[in-house]
């Protein structure tokens, strides 16, 4: 029984179908960023599962939970739970869920490019300028610490982070209740006071000084830092 030019054009879609199907799961996201002329380290380790469609190039990077990485010293990234850019060789452009800190400010990271691999650079567009760093800071995805199941969106993160200009310490260790400390420093106006925790706040009604370190108290079941 010979086969009609109908059942034949099934079967070529069906193999097609698998081959993509197994081709997206036996790629890791560093092989697909290398694969386009990027560094493999642009997304941390705690990376669960991507996808990427290569007719329009859009890319999808799904993480177990929001969480803050360091690619060198006092220079660090919040990931949302998911990233989404438009995948070109070169270039991750229209970022979506990517904050950098700079200059005591939380920027949004519009773009990530590599003009020329043989300089070594890399490009952070983060809006109004374009930051310069080095490629090797990128070859190995990051340690990425979870902001646990509080921070389910980056609109959690960015209501309670907004109005903090420089983010000192994540402190891992619990307290005896079991509960953790998170201290940073804030610039307010003198009516716009600092958040307040469950446990209290550690604002000073008769401390007007511009800058003033918090410590707040972390409630138990808000997850891990």
């Amino acid at each position: 029984m010979s086969l009609t030019p109908k059942s034949t054009l099934f079967l070529c879609l069906c193999f097609f179908l698998l081959f993509t199907i197994s081709t997206s799961y036996s790629t890791s996201i560093e092989e697909l960023l290398k694969s386009q002329g990027l560094p493999g380290g642009l997304f941390p380790r705690n990376v669960k599962s991507y996808d990427y469609d290569e007719l329009t190039g859009r890319l999808e990077v799904h993480l177990e939970s929001p969480c803050l990485a360091e690619f060198e010293i006092e220079d660090r990234v919040y990931f949302d739970k998911v990233v989404r850019a438009n995948l070109t060789y070169g270039g991750l452009f229209g970022l979506e869920g990517l904050t950098q800190e700079e200059l005591f400010l939380w920027l949004p990271v519009k773009g990530i490019i590599v003009n020329d691999p043989s300089s070594g650079l890399i490009l952070i567009d983060i809006g109004f300028a374009h930051k310069q760093l080095s490629l090797s800071l990128f070859e190995d995805p990051p340690v990425c610490k979870s902001l646990g199941i509080r921070y389910s969106d980056s609109e959690d993160w960015k209501e309670d982070h907004g109005n903090i200009f420089k983010l000192l310490e994540m402190n891992e260790s619990n307290s005896s209740s079991g509960d953790q400390l998170i201290e940073y420093e804030t610039n307010h106006d003198q009516d716009d006071k600092p958040p307040v925790s469950d446990h209290g706040s550690g604002y000073d009604e008769g401390n007007n000084d511009e800058y003033e370190k918090i410590v707040l108290q972390n409630p138990s079941g808000y997850g891990s830092v």
